[in-house]
């Protein structure tokens, strides 16, 4: 691949063709190779970043899944142990609900193939839409923050760029070759030389159980989504009355 080539590998104004990712490994048998391009280096198994759940090969990352489980969890947590209570949810309003659906269906309905990108496109634009006209909610300041620093750094490289360090630290070593060999057409890919604001994207590792490689923009949205758990569960107590001295009961 010729460096003007890579350059423009993964910009998001150029996604009708994405060139190869160039990822050496090694220790791999002959038909393996030939899905990577360069010399052999890592030892490891070629397999898909995420395991095929449906006919057409459509896939889910359960890390995703149990780190929004821990986020709940913890959430519930500390709001209960602050006095909060779940009775308190039913009386929290925000507005344009349905662009929060419609964003997380859009991230999970095209994991791969041509509308993966133009999908994960919509999907922020949603997301971002819904944290701004709530963002006078609790905790949609780091929701939004958390968004916008993920949409900019996957539009300046036409994906999320996910390092090899925090994958193998992450307990996902397995996923390293699978990720090099069909990046082209997910929402993440292996970092390279080539990556603009890698600083940006999934390069801090969270081991097991979890065992995921997260952005410093999800840790923000993850820290915007306790806030708001934390504050709901609490909203009664904030909004009772505070007694006044001077009062007396007469007699």
């Amino acid at each position: 691949m010729a460096p003007r080539e890579s350059a423009r590998r993964r910009s998001l104004f150029n996604v009708s063709s994405f060139p190869t990712i160039r990822f050496p490994v090694s220790g791999l048998s002959a038909d393996a190779c030939r899905l990577f391009r360069g010399s052999p280096r890592f030892p490891l198994k070629a397999v898909p970043l995420m395991p095929d759940t449906g006919p057409e090969g459509a896939g889910f990352h359960w890390g995703t899944m149990r780190l929004i489980a821990l986020t709940v969890a913890l959430s519930l947590v500390v709001g209960l142990v602050a006095g909060g209570s779940l009775r308190e949810f039913p009386g929290v309003h925000l507005r344009w609900w349905g662009l929060a659906i419609a964003g997380v269906v859009l991230q999970m309905a095209f994991p791969r193939g041509a509308l993966s990108i133009p999908s994960l496109i919509g999907s922020f634009v949603a997301l971002l839409v819904f944290a701004a006209v709530n963002v006078r909610a609790p905790g949609f300041i780091a929701i939004l923050v958390g968004l916008s620093l993920n949409a900019l750094v996957i539009a300046v490289n036409g994906g999320m760029p996910v390092t090899a360090h925090a994958i193998t630290a992450s307990g996902q070593s397995d996923t390293l070759a699978g990720l090099a060999a069909n990046g082209d057409g997910q929402k993440h890919f292996l970092s390279n030389a080539d990556t603009r604001l890698l600083p940006l994207g999934d390069v801090i590792a969270i081991p097991q159980p979890v065992a995921q490689a997260v952005s410093a923009g999800d840790l923000c949205v993850h820290v915007g989504v306790g806030w708001f758990m934390v504050a709901g569960m609490r909203k009664r107590q904030r909004s009772a009355p505070t007694p006044t001295l001077g009062t007396a009961t007469e007699a």
